[in-house]
């Protein structure tokens, strides 16, 4: 974990703060960079988008949309 005083900086130093957290959606990572007027990106559009990839590798469809080696 990154102390204060790094946090600071990466969100000082960043135009988008991205976060893999799902719960709680609002990290303190993301509400600092939010109060620094940062884009922000929460966890939660990155699970949506992998759980449709892992149910289609898990039913044999494969990763790239149906092929199977």
């Amino acid at each position: 974990m990154a102390s204060p005083c790094q946090t600071e900086a990466i969100v000082g130093s960043s135009h988008l703060v991205a976060e893999c957290v799902i719960a709680p959606e609002m990290t303190k990572l993301l509400k600092l960079a939010r109060s620094r007027g940062k884009a922000i990106h929460t966890g939660m559009p990155m699970l949506t988008a992998q759980m449709e990839l892992m149910l289609r590798f898990m039913s044999g469809g494969g990763i790239a949309g149906g092929e199977q080696d």
